[in-house]
């Protein structure tokens, strides 16, 4: 295979044409490396946000880049602006303080969560759950890898099942479960139980109902971030959710917003539901009625 790698690569050089290929091969190969993305025929790709109409690529592709940009957004705005429903937004820092809510930041935080550290999440579920001591049942995907071959993982000093843990100092009446990709950090101990899942599968993530049942007080989703993985999961909580129980999807960046705004526009007659701004990222939460 080489020996052939070589031979064609040689005959290339020898042609006008041939050495013009070998040059734009090597611009994509440069390209690719210094941004790390490849060039997408955007009007192929993504048909659903292209001119139906006769023109050439050159003046489509601006309209799809736009549509890509800001297309959610304009739903949100429209839906908004027509149903005169808009999700409520809060400030994390606004809440009115708890007598709790240092023991809550210090559980979190000697364990080693970032719902305490980079993010001030304690707060929002510390008032999530009105009653520390009642029975309850807890589900979160994303155990916190600190494999950084896995993708959204917490770093070589990350501590898997942190957030679990901190749960159980503080909910001692509570059965915990867990769920992430990474399936070497799966583990077992007195009310917690965790089994791997893959949020970009939906299937798989189906296989958390047989394994752990439904009836929960709080799903969280703090797994891989991203607005495809967080709607596969949301879709599989709704089925695991008890009224009056809660669904929090973790970590969503500002410009994600628009697409929860019109979730929750989208399913307000099921859901009561906020986003919560936090530092370094924001809530969605969604209580079943």
């Amino acid at each position: 295979m080489k020996t052939l790698r070589k031979y064609i690569r040689n005959y290339l050089k020898n042609t006008s044409s041939g050495r013009f290929a070998l040059q734009q091969i090597g611009k994509f190969r440069d390209s690719v490396r210094r941004t790390g993305t490849t060039k997408v025929n955007v009007v192929k790709e993504f048909p659903m946000f292209a001119p139906n109409s006769t023109g050439a690529y050159r003046t489509w592709e601006p309209l799809v880049l736009d549509g890509l940009r800001n297309g959610i957004s304009k739903i949100a705005w429209v839906v908004e602006s027509t149903t005169s429903y808009s999700i409520p937004i809060i400030e994390i820092e606004d809440l009115e303080p708890k007598e709790f809510d240092e023991k809550w930041r210090t559980a979190f935080a000697s364990f080693g969560s970032d719902k305490a550290t980079t993010h001030n999440y304690f707060k929002v579920y510390s008032r999530l759950i009105c009653d520390h001591s009642s029975l309850g049942r807890l589900l979160e995907i994303g155990l916190g890898t600190n494999n950084p071959s896995v993708l959204s993982n917490m770093g070589l000093y990350g501590s898997p099942g942190a957030s679990l843990r901190a749960f159980k100092a503080l909910l001692p009446n509570y059965d915990l479960y867990g769920a992430d990709f990474d399936r070497e950090i799966l583990f077992e101990e007195d009310r917690i139980k965790t089994c791997f899942t893959d949020q970009n599968n939906p299937s798989e993530l189906q296989n958390l109902i047989s394994s752990f049942g439904d009836n929960f007080d709080l799903l969280i989703d703090d797994g891989l971030h991203t607005p495809i993985a967080n709607l596969n999961s949301f879709y599989v909580f709704d089925k695991m959710v008890r009224p009056g129980g809660y669904i929090v999807i973790e970590d969503v960046p500002d410009g994600a917003l628009d697409i929860w705004s019109l979730v929750g526009s989208s399913i307000k007659e099921k859901y009561e539901c906020t986003i919560y701004k936090g530092r370094n990222g924001s809530m969605f939460v969604a209580q079943k009625s």
